[in-house]
């Protein structure tokens, strides 16, 4: 009897503090999961352009230019019968790096924005939004 004893004694000693150990070492603060990346292109700037007075869009006739060091991107908007004065302008797809925006329209001042840092992120850049309050001439 005593031999069973010590043995239930044990067991019970190894329960007791093996599966506070055992618990812990299935248990993780961060969980691993696979990223599965679009096949998608990614704009790197959107761009709305309104009007600085009124803030109705004006993106018709407009252009911009994204300037990257030796990049350059020309974005137009033509004005015909077709033409959605809403639609924003995008650019810089996948590129990251740091741009300079010229926005152009007949009738107002040009607007700029300098240095504007698109990121890249996991599977794409990381997209950003800016609005062009353009000022009428």
């Amino acid at each position: 009897m005593f031999i069973k004893e010590r043995f239930i004694k044990s067991i019970k000693s190894i329960i007791l503090l093996g599966l506070p150990l055992m618990i812990s070492a299935c248990q993780s603060d961060t969980v691993e999961t696979e990223t599965v990346c679009t096949t998608s292109l990614e704009p790197g700037i959107i761009i709305e352009i309104v009007d600085k007075a009124s803030n109705d869009p004006i993106s018709c006739g407009a252009s911009v230019i994204l300037q990257d060091s030796s990049y350059d991107e020309v974005l137009t908007h033509p004005q015909d019968s077709a033409c959605s004065d809403d639609m924003n302008l995008s650019g810089a797809y996948e590129r990251s790096g740091f741009y300079n925006v010229t926005v152009s329209k007949e009738g107002y001042e040009d607007w700029y924005a300098y240095d504007v840092e698109i990121e890249s992120g996991t599977c794409h850049v990381k997209t950003i939004s800016l609005k062009a309050s353009m000022e009428r001439k």
